[in-house]
């Protein structure tokens, strides 16, 4: 079957581990992390005894550091400071003595001088030297090396070098193993991807749970430039604490606080270009009529119908060839991506934020602004007063305190918001608008005529023109705004005993929206018939002789509809305890919390959560850890109102064996595995779904009643009740037991290192809504939902780090990451007397099924030889697909639709990130792929119509002179079996991000008070390679709707400046 030919693997999968190897052949000796200086020279004299050294000491973007104490080690009494650049001249007895320096809200570093009398110290803040021994997790933060659950965690510096993107889930695309997106629409203001954590595992929601500072939020609240880092948690260890919310996996974000130093004032500006990716293209209006008359010709035995849709060839040729300046208007070869869209967007980011602190307060303010502008020909002079045009603009702000009240008080206020406004046509149905762009035919009608009028096809009202679509129907803005609050107090209670505190917190969070419409109206339009050359609507000459000149369009309203306002309350109390006795390492966290949400005038949503959570670690080699969170849920009946989900892990740092101290090329070797149970309650299904709900039946005074009577259905004249939910008292959460086993290495002193991660979740419970179930229609009435189904998902990650800093300064690295997770539905309520084929149970979640081709019918003797089909499909010809019978019935019809190839998403993905840092100049470049996924391709081709739209690919369709073509033989009047040639191998690896950048930090920057100055120039999405058109990486038809919006590549140019 064709579907072995996806078991092929490409490049990135089967990229050899030689590659990592390549940077050892720029390896020039051993190297001291932090003390080169290009300008290092040694002392080659030894004898004598004292030695003056010179250098400087600056931050890690290489702005010196004034006031910095530097020492020598041992004599206490032998120092200096650094001046107002960071220099420093010392005298040290020994040309192999240590330097100490150190400096406010640095981390202290040891250098040793090698007989070298110049260096060059880079100090990191003590807050990121902190950040990159510590993980975040659930209600916590953890030590890396403690840690047993599968977490990985990425920074907001990461975040920031993905070419110009404002989006913080697409800026996770590739980032991390594991993390999957899909993007289903660039629309500016609705571009957020769908993320899914190691597969999918359920047919209902499967988004993971987004914390913003430990608060439930969305993830696009959030502006990229105050991302801290991002933390996304996997595994049963990691996120059952989460309990009910925690099945489909965590992503804690952490926003950005003030650290103690100096006031720092930093401003960066983005303005990314943006290009629209390569759309499908149809062929133009002579090849697609001459397509069209090839399969008129090649029907006949079947059908003459279509003689009159035949194009002879004197119209046919005007086409292509034009007599007249007029022949564009009547003869018109419209490219409608050209028309309907820009050369490029333009979308601005600029961000202005201040930190800075004391022993008492520290604090974060940030200001952003962002403007996705518009790739579609919007904006046009129409004549009205409202010009449509689809952007986003978004105001956001943020302040981060923290406030040292006493030396064991620690009180938090965190401050955010935003307004956004989102621009667009006000289209009735959106969906039509870029239904148009993909699906009107390039022969229909002209954009505009010459006088103005626009074009449109008399014959088929329904096809529009969708540049006049576009700018004419009005406009829509759609505001929203939104105010996050925290106030955070923490108490050390050390004077109970040692490691010891309790936190409370409180979060108010409210949003509004309104929608302001100006409605358009309709505007001249005129289309020639190429055979007659009438004009359509007729001209009217007027009753006086004068033509007469209809109005070109006006408004027709305006109103504003304010919609509801949400509002979400959560309040939380923790004890933390965590202490070393000696070789043993305890810790202990508790957690109450209780949350209330409502919108509008609804009755108020309630959760609440009880969570614990011991750990335990002997000598820095045995780990133990034990989760488990009681969750409450108002969604269901007394009985399944509550659930306990438990986990436990261990974990064994090998490398940290007495046995093992002899390897001194292993830094780490560490096995962790971990098992537990987590829940999702987040499937669509009425609030009190444990609870019959009766209502009213349609009012009969309007004629209509869900009740009818006679032949004629007439309604019920009386009111009555109805059932409009049957209730299930039974319905409860989806469990999810899951497993891991991670395995992390790390050797010759953090040059080479990598993960390794297998896991597996067994999904039971999973909620089927009525229409889900297979109940037949002879029940007499919708099935109740109930919790029936069982999957199951399995699969791997592999990551492979190198990273090496070499003698003359420069650090380069090298990132490799790859994931598989392929999930199986184990129970759907199949019918039992349904074949397997047939069934959901033994295949992925939405598996494709569809009629497969062996080929195509070369001759009338294989039409003869062929399976006869069903009464829609009689009419077999040479060049038609020749439909396997896959059930062997000797016939061809519905049962047929076999499991063929994948789903639309993929099983694999893989990452390849690497670049360099060298004397303040940056390159990184990260590729990103995926396999093992298809996609429809349900192109709307119009043959059987005057006009017909034919994608490019059918040019290449069958004829006895191409017997092997891509696409079957033509046909207009009738209909041949498409099968598996609608679907498209999904595999693509594409150039996902690419940033050049170079820090300036000379001294005459410094007379203008400025510590740094950046710029950059990126890129996101610049190439893309595979069989799959590139708009359809999003995932859907290509005319299902809003969501179709191109995706674009973007260059960007960037500048930060710190103050």
């Amino acid at each position: 079957m064709r579907c072995k030919n996806y078991l092929r693997l490409p490049l990135g999968v089967a990229i050899p581990w030689w590659l990592l190897l390549v940077p050892l052949f720029f390896y020039s000796g051993k190297s001291y992390a932090n003390s080169e200086s290009p300008d290092a020279s040694e002392y080659t004299s030894s004898q004598q005894e004292k030695v003056k050294i010179t250098g400087q000491v600056t931050d890690i973007q290489g702005v010196g550091l004034p006031g910095a104490a530097v020492r020598e080690k041992g004599n206490e009494s032998n120092g200096t400071s650094t001046d107002i650049d960071g220099n420093f001249t010392i005298t040290v007895g020994n040309p192999n003595a240590v330097l100490v320096i150190s400096y406010v809200g640095m981390q202290p570093q040891e250098v040793a001088l090698r007989k070298r009398i110049s260096v060059k110290i880079s100090l990191e803040e003590k807050e990121e030297v902190a950040l990159q021994e510590v993980m975040v997790v659930g209600y916590g933060q953890q030590k890396k090396q403690s840690v047993v659950g599968a977490i990985v965690q990425t920074s907001g510096d990461d975040l920031q070098r993905t070419g110009g993107l404002t989006n913080v889930g697409q800026a996770l695309t590739g980032l991390l193993p594991g993390v999957s997106t899909i993007q289903y629409t660039g629309r500016p203001g609705d571009d957020d991807p769908a993320i899914l954590i190691r597969g999918k595992s359920t047919w209902n929601n499967a988004s993971p749970l987004i914390l913003v500072d430990g608060i439930e939020r969305k993830m696009s609240d959030v502006d990229i430039n105050d991302v801290e880092t991002i933390s996304v948690l996997k595994d049963a260890s990691a996120t059952a604490v989460f309990g009910v919310k925690g099945a489909e996996g965590v992503i804690l974000i952490t926003t950005k606080r003030g650290k103690e130093g100096r006031t720092k004032l930093s401003f960066s500006a983005n303005v990314a270009f943006k290009f629209l990716p390569k759309i499908t293209r149809r062929l133009d209006a002579y090849d697609a009529l001459a397509y069209q008359n090839e399969g008129i010709e090649r029907e006949l035995p079947a059908s003459e119908n279509g003689w009159g849709l035949y194009t002879p060839m004197s119209i046919l040729s005007r086409y292509r060839y034009r007599l007249t300046e007029d022949d564009q208007y009547i003869y018109p070869n419209v490219d409608w991506t050209d028309a309907f869209t820009k050369d490029f967007g333009i979308t601005q980011h600029y961000n202005l934020n201040i930190s800075g602190g004391s022993k008492f307060a520290k604090y974060y303010g940030t200001f952003s602004y962002v403007n996705e502008g518009d790739m579609l020909n919007s904006g046009l002079d129409t004549g009205l007063s409202a010009k449509p045009r689809y952007s986003y603009d978004k105001y956001n702000y943020r302040t981060n305190l923290d406030f040292n009240i006493t030396k064991s008080t620690l009180f938090t206020i965190n401050l955010a918001g935003s307004l956004g406004i989102k621009r667009g046509s006000n289209t009735d149905h959106e969906g039509d608008l870029f239904r148009a762009f993909y699906d009107t035919a390039p022969g229909a009608f002209p954009v505009r005529h010459k006088n103005g009028d626009w074009g449109y096809y008399q014959p088929n009202t329904t096809i529009y023109n969708p540049v006049q679509r576009l700018n004419t129907n009005g406009v829509k803005d759609e505001y929203t705004s939104q105010v996050n609050t925290d106030f955070i107090l923490k108490q050390n209670l050390d004077f109970i005993t040692k490691g010891l505190s309790v936190q409370g917190s409180f979060s108010f969070d409210t949003s509004s929206s309104s929608t302001k419409t100006i409605e358009g109206s309709s505007t001249r339009s005129l289309w020639i018939d190429p055979y007659t050359l009438q004009e359509w609507p007729t001209p009217n000459e007027g009753t006086t002789g004068f033509d007469f000149v209809p109005s070109p369009g006006n408004v027709n309203g305006e109103w504003l509809n304010v919609g509801s306002t949400m509002r979400r309350i959560f309040y939380q109390v923790q004890l933390n305890y965590a202490r070393t006795f000696g070789k043993h390492d305890v810790g202990a966290t508790a957690v109450m919390n209780r949350e209330e949400y409502a919108s509008g005038s609804m009755f108020p949503r309630y959760r609440e959560d009880w969570v614990g959570r011991v750990t335990y670690g002997y000598d820095n080699r045995y780990l133990f850890e034990a989760n488990g969170a009681y969750n409450g849920s108002e969604r269901f009946g007394k009985g399944y109102r509550f659930g306990f989900f438990p986990s436990v892990a261990a974990g064994w740092v090998l490398s940290n064996e007495s046995f093992m101290h002899s390897l001194t090329w292993l830094d780490k070797l560490k096995f962790r595995y971990s098992i537990g149970k987590t829940g999702n309650d987040n499937f669509d299904a009425p609030r009190w779904a444990y609870q019959t709900q009766w209502v009213i039946d349609t009012d009969p005074t309007w004629g209509s009643s869900s009740a009818v009577f006679g032949p004629d259905n007439v309604g019920s004249p009386y009111t009555q009740y109805i059932e409009s939910v049957v209730g299930n008292p039974d319905l409860q959460w989806e469990t999810s037991l899951k497993q891991n086993l991670g395995i992390e290495l790390s050797v010759l002193g953090g040059m080479f290192s990598g993960t390794m991660d297998i896991f597996r979740d067994d999904r039971d419970k999973i909620f089927m809504s009525a229409d889900q179930r297979n109940v037949p229609s002879y029940f007499g009435a919708s099935p109740v939902s109930a919790n029936l189904g069982k999957t199951k998902t399995k699969g791997f990650e592999v990551e492979l780090r190198f990273q090496h800093k070499t003698g003359f300064g420069m650090n380069y690295w090298l990132t490799y990451s790859y994931t598989h997770a392929k999930d199986e539905v184990e129970f759907m309520e199949d019918p039992e007397l349904m074949p397997a084929y047939l069934k959901n149970a033994g295949f992925q979640i939405g598996q494709t099924k569809t009629k497969i081709g062996a080929g195509y019918m070369q001759s009338w003797d294989d039409v003869y030889a062929s399976t006869k089909a069903d009464q829609n499909n009689q009419y077999r010809l040479p060049g038609d697909l020749d439909i396997i019978d896959f059930n062997a019935d000797g016939i061809i019809d519905v049962y047929d639709a076999a499991p063929w190839a994948y789903t639309d998403r993929p099983q694999n993905t893989y990452n390849i990130m690497g670049g360099f840092d060298w004397k303040g100049l940056s390159f990184m470049i990260q590729f990103y792929g995926v396999f093992n996924a298809v996609r429809s391709y349900d192109f709307i081709n119009h043959l059987g119509v005057s006009i017909p739209v034919v994608p490019e690919q059918y040019g290449d369709y069958w004829s006895p002179s191409n017997p092997s073509a891509t696409w079957k033989a033509p046909r207009t009047m009738t209909q041949s079996e498409q099968g598996n040639l609608a679907y498209y191998d999904a595999s693509y690896l594409r150039l996902k991000n690419v940033e050049l950048s170079y820090t300036f930090t000379n001294a005459w920057l410094k007379s203008l008070r400025v510590s740094s100055l950046k710029i950059l120039v990126s890129g996101n999405n610049l190439a893309f390679w595979s069989k799959l058109p590139e708009e359809k990486e999003q995932g859907v038809s290509q005319w299902a709707g809003a969501t179709n919006y191109p995706i674009g590549k973007r260059v960007n140019i960037g500048l930060n400046v710190t103050f």
